[in-house]
């Protein structure tokens, strides 16, 4: 990261994704969703995925809305979908305020999957209104 390195960021998300995340991983993961230096957004959504952790929905929340230039041509927001699939596996109230969120203000793909979201953690959607 201190390097702004893309190609070694896509590594070392290789390498996890192949033996495993510490919780350390964590922090340096929250940072790069938001960086527009690299084009591994995709991977740090899946690492972000795994770890289930409730420190990441802000992270996660922004991923689902955001779409970065390079992926400006992918009409069924692939990133976003699966930033709310971790969410839907991320435990906590945060996460499910997160989806509710995305249901009401996110793109077709992204609200209909957290639509699914919700009902896959046994809320439904007339909860919210």
């Amino acid at each position: 990261m201190a390097e702004r390195d893309g190609d070694q960021v896509e590594m070392a998300l290789i390498v996890a994704d192949r033996f495993g995340l510490s919780p350390a991983c964590l922090e340096p993961l929250i940072t790069l969703c938001s960086a527009d230096w690299h084009h591994a957004h995709e991977g740090v959504v899946s690492a972000l995925g795994t770890l289930r952790s409730p420190a990441s929905v802000r992270a996660l929340q922004h991923l689902a809305d955001w779409v970065p230039d390079y992926l400006d041509y992918d009409d069924s927001r692939a990133m976003g979908v699966k930033a709310v699939w971790a969410l839907r596996r991320t435990p906590g109230p945060e996460a499910e305020e997160a989806l509710w969120g995305l249901l009401a203000s996110g793109s077709g793909d992204v609200r209909e999957a957290a639509a699914k979201g919700l009902r896959s953690r046994g809320v439904s959607e007339s909860e919210g209104t």
